[in-house]
């Protein structure tokens, strides 16, 4: 692909996963994609066959800057890996932030959206939370060796038991355009990593 196409493509995936991650998936036309990004509607069809392969590239997107950010953060190996975990919920939250609270988790908002009637795209957020589970399992792992976190922790349900306890505050966050919901996950987060 040229420069020029790389480009034209990049800018089109960061316009519509914006609005996409906004509005929701049903909410959001390739019309409206394509008028966001200022290109051509048959631009677009040189690069996605339909606004579901389109979703499913900005899932992917969307998921590895997740974990590479993440893994930024996690990698900062003169703190604990405790609160390097910590660190990461609070860049979210500073993020978060900046939507005033209404945008979430673009996987999640999918998920709610889209799994019972699409299978394909189930199956595609599905692989995006195991993604981001296998991350944080990582750093739990370092946690226990370190020893900021307990040795009896299971660090793959851990990961889960946190991964699942975010989502669900990011959905209350959303409801109530609040942060007193991750205010609470945050100020249980230590107590859970702490459990025996």
């Amino acid at each position: 692909m040229r420069r020029g196409t790389e480009e034209k493509k990049a800018k089109l995936l960061k316009c519509g996963m914006d609005l996409m991650h906004r509005n929701g998936y049903s909410a959001t036309s390739v019309d409206d994609i394509v008028r966001s990004a200022g290109i051509p509607k048959g631009s677009f069809y040189n690069y996605y066959k339909s606004k579901e392969e389109f979703a499913v590239d900005a899932l992917h997107v969307y998921t590895d800057a997740v974990v590479q950010m993440k893994a930024e953060i996690g990698s900062n190996g003169s703190i604990s890996a405790k609160e390097r975990l910590r660190k990461i919920f609070n860049a979210s939250c500073k993020e978060l932030k900046k939507s005033k609270y209404a945008l979430g988790c673009f996987c999640g908002n999918m998920a709610q959206e889209v799994s019972d009637t699409n299978p394909e795209m189930r199956k595609i957020i599905e692989e995006s939370f195991v993604k981001m589970r296998n991350n944080m399992t990582a750093l739990i792992e370092e946690g226990i060796i370190d020893k900021s976190i307990p040795s009896g922790a299971n660090p793959e349900r851990l990961a889960d038991f946190i991964l699942n306890t975010w989502e669900g505050a990011l959905l209350r966050m959303k409801s109530a355009k609040s942060p007193e919901p991750l205010d609470l996950f945050l100020e249980y987060l230590d107590s859970i990593l702490e459990k025996k």
